[in-house]
């Protein structure tokens, strides 16, 4: 029988579980940003060399909606770096004054932080499936007019 620990968790537990959390995030984050800005980028490479061998309507459809992906992706992207420099500044402006209460601004900042971003995650949650799948719709037309495209040359 594996042992139980039903005690408090105490703050050194709780800072690293907090610390792993956070650089969980910013890897996911960051892969996410590598891999959508690779993708929209190689998606309108190969969409703009080879629209000449596209019909009019896969063109057209193709495009809008990898561009309906990218608006979206770009929107989310803007607002969470609007939030995220909004808590910087006031958290820095919190702290750096004469008579600062550091643990009151860490507070003041996490309560804020989690007002504003509970809400953007949950909005995040929208987004992507949103964006991921009028990317890989955009990319599959984009796939289909290759494929079709190579069999009427044969």
């Amino acid at each position: 029988m594996p042992p139980t620990n039903s005690g408090p968790i105490n703050r050194s537990t709780l800072k690293e579980l907090t610390d792993f959390q956070s650089a969980m995030y910013e890897k996911a984050s960051t892969y996410t940003k590598i891999i959508m800005g690779l993708g929209y980028g190689g998606f309108f490479a190969a969409w703009s060399g080879t629209k000449s061998h596209l019909s009019p309507k896969l063109l057209i459809s193709s495009a809008l909606l990898v561009t309906v992906s990218l608006v979206l992706y770009i929107v989310f992207e803007i607002i969470q770096t609007m939030i995220a420099s909004y808590l910087s500044i006031e958290f820095a402006n919190a702290v750096n004054k004469p008579d600062a209460d550091v643990p009151a601004a860490l507070q003041a900042y996490r309560n804020r932080a989690s007002k504003l971003t509970k809400p953007l995650l949950s909005v995040w949650k929208f987004v992507f499936p949103l964006s991921a799948l009028t990317g890989l719709v955009g990319a599959g037309i984009l796939i289909y007019a290759f494929v079709a495209g190579l069999f009427r040359m044969c």
